[in-house]
């Protein structure tokens, strides 16, 4: 997770103030999703394998739907139906598939 922020630190300002953003525009709004991701991988390291495995079938059927909801519904970036608008926030279901299926 460092190494990430540290990369980012190195092509991230130049391109936010390309775009017009605040220079360090994308290291901030990655630091501030670390902090929900690190609660988050702790809460899963105590669960059994079993919870493991529940949890990774929910999720899976989730971004599965997900995904159905973005082809159909999404905004077409590029040509393609990838996103799940929620007012500025997106969200790519097929991340949460990817490895929900490698557990499943």
């Amino acid at each position: 997770m460092v190494a990430g922020l540290v990369f980012l630190m190195g092509g991230g300002p130049p391109v936010a103030e390309r775009i017009g953003l605040p220079t360090f525009y994308f290291l901030n709004r990655q630091a501030m999703y670390l902090a929900p991701t690190i609660l988050l991988i702790c809460a899963v390291s105590f669960l059994s394998l079993r919870g493991i495995r529940r949890l990774a079938l929910i999720t899976w059927v989730c971004g599965v739907v997900l995904c159905l909801l973005a082809g159909k519904f999404g905004p077409e970036i590029k040509g393609a139906h990838r996103w799940i608008q929620f007012g500025s926030f997106g969200l790519q279901p097929s991340e949460l598939v990817k490895p929900a299926f490698v557990v499943v």
